[in-house]
C-alpha cells in the first residue's frame, strides 16, 4: 500500500520564525544566567567592602576608610566595565527596563563613592583635630586636639575651607538620587528565594534620598557656623534654663539665665542669674495671656512666662521685647534654651566634671532621686 504525504509548505512560514524565536529566546535566558552568575563575586565584593567602610567610620579610623573607599571606587569600576558588555540587551523590550536599572544603581554607586571619597579627602589633613585616626601630619600650626574646646575652635576656624569640598558633596549625593529615581520598584517582586527585593530597593532610595535632602538643609547652617562660632567677630549668647519637668511650651519653666562669650570658638562665662532676679527689674505691667490668667492665675506677664508659644522665634520675640528695656543687661547674639537632659548628654561625652563648692557631677543615675548625679 503507498501511502502519499504531502507536506504543506505554509507550515514552514510559521515554524521557522517560531523556532528562531525559540532558540533566539533561549540563547537571551541562558548568555543571561550565566551573566548574571558572573556579577556575583563583583556585588558580593562590594558589600563586603562596603561594610568594612561602615566599620571603619563607626571605629574613626580614617585610614582603614581610605583604603576601603579607594577599593570600593575600584571594584565598583570593575563592576560597570563587566555591565558594559550586556548593554546592547537595553533595546530589548521588557529586559531592557531591567538592564537599564542596573546601569542607573551602577551610576548611583559610583557617585556615592565620589561623594565619600571627596569627603574623607577634605577632612584628612584635619582628622587628628576631629579625633579620627590618621597618618597625615596635622597642619602646621594647628594643635593636637586634646579636648572638646580644641575641636569647637577648628570648627570656627576650619568650616569655611571645607565648606567648597561640601559642595562637590552635595552635587554627588544629588547626582545618585537622580540615578536612583529612574528606577521603578514595583517593577520587581516582594522577594525572592525569601530575600526581601522591593523593599530594599525602596529603603535604599529613601536613605540617599534623605541624606541628599539632610546635606541639603544643612549647608547653611554650615556656612554660617564659623559666625556663630565667633568667627571672626565675638559673639555673646544668653542661655536659658528650662526646668522641662514643669512643662511650658518651649520645652520647660525658665529657671535662670546665664550670659557666654564665644571667641573663635573659644567660650568665656560671664555671668549667670536667677530668673526671679529678672523680674524684680522688670517693672512694666503688660497683661498676662490668657493661658497664664487661667492656669497660673497671674494678671500680669512675668517674663519667665514669655515662651507661651510652642513657636521658639515667636516666644523668643516676646520675652526679648520686653528684656531689651531693662537698664544695665547686655544685648545679645542670640538667645539659647537649654533643658535639663542637655547637661546629661554632655557629661556622657566629656564625663564627670567636679565644681568647686558643689560637689562632683555625671551622667550616672543615683538611686536616692532615680535622676542624674
Amino acid at each position: 500500500m503507498k501511502i502519499n504525504f504531502k507536506f504543506n509548505k505554509k507550515i514552514l512560514y510559521f515554524l521557522i520564525p517560531l523556532a528562531a524565536i525559540i532558540l533566539l529566546l533561549g540563547g537571551f535566558g541562558i548568555y543571561g544566567y550565566f551573566t548574571s552568575k558572573s556579577f556575583v563575586p563583583n556585588i558580593q565584593a562590594l558589600q563586603e567592602a562596603g561594610t568594612k567602610l561602615s566599620t571603619a567610620f563607626q571605629s574613626q579610623d580614617l585610614i582603614a576608610a581610605k583604603l576601603q573607599a579607594e577599593n570600593l571606587s575600584k571594584l565598583m569600576g570593575e563592576l560597570d566595565t563587566k555591565y558594559q558588555k550586556v548593554g546592547w540587551t537595553s533595546f530589548i523590550p521588557f529586559l531592557g527596563a531591567y538592564q537599564k536599572d542596573g546601569q542607573h544603581g551602577i551610576n548611583a554607586g559610583k557617585y556615592l563613592i565620589k561623594s565619600v571619597e571627596t569627603l574623607i579627602a577634605s577632612v584628612e589633613p584635619y582628622a587628628d583635630l576631629l579625633g579620627f585616626k590618621t597618618d597625615i601630619a596635622t597642619p602646621s600650626g594647628q594643635p593636637k586636639a586634646q579636648s572638646i574646646e580644641d575641636r569647637i575652635v577648628f570648627m570656627a576656624q576650619t568650616l569655611d575651607k571645607i565648606s567648597p569640598d561640601l559642595e562637590k558633596v552635595e552635587a554627588d549625593m544629588a547626582a545618585a538620587q537622580k540615578e536612583l529615581d529612574q528606577i521603578d520598584p514595583a517593577r520587581y517582586p516582594e522577594s525572592i528565594s525569601g530575600k526581601n527585593i522591593r523593599s530594599k530597593i525602596v529603603e535604599v532610595k529613601t536613605t540617599v534620598a534623605e541624606s541628599s535632602q539632610l546635606l541639603s538643609q544643612a549647608k547653611p547652617l554650615i556656612k554660617l557656623l564659623p559666625d556663630l562660632l565667633g568667627n571672626p567677630n565675638s559673639k555673646t549668647y544668653m542661655v536659658l534654663f528650662q526646668n522641662d519637668a514643669e512643662l511650658r511650651p518651649t520645652g520647660g519653666f525658665m529657671t535662670a539665665y546665664a550670659f557666654l562669650r564665644v571667641t573663635k570658638g573659644k567660650i568665656e562665662p560671664l555671668s549667670s542669674f536667677d530668673i526671679y532676679d529678672l523680674d524684680a527689674r522688670f517693672n512694666k505691667k503688660v497683661p498676662a495671656p490668657e493661658a497664664v490668667k487661667k492656669y497660673l492665675n497671674e494678671t500680669y506677664l512675668n517674663l519667665r512666662n514669655s515662651n507661651m508659644s510652642p513657636d521658639y522665634k515667636v516666644s523668643m520675640d516676646l520675652f526679648y521685647k520686653y528684656y531689651r528695656d531693662i537698664p544695665g543687661f547686655p544685648k545679645p547674639d542670640g538667645i539659647i534654651a537649654i533643658d535639663t537632659r542637655f547637661p546629661v548628654e554632655i557629661l556622657k561625652v566629656i564625663g564627670p566634671i567636679g565644681v568647686g563648692g558643689w560637689g562632683n557631677f555625671s551622667s550616672e543615675n543615683d538611686p536616692a532621686c532615680d535622676c542624674p548625679q
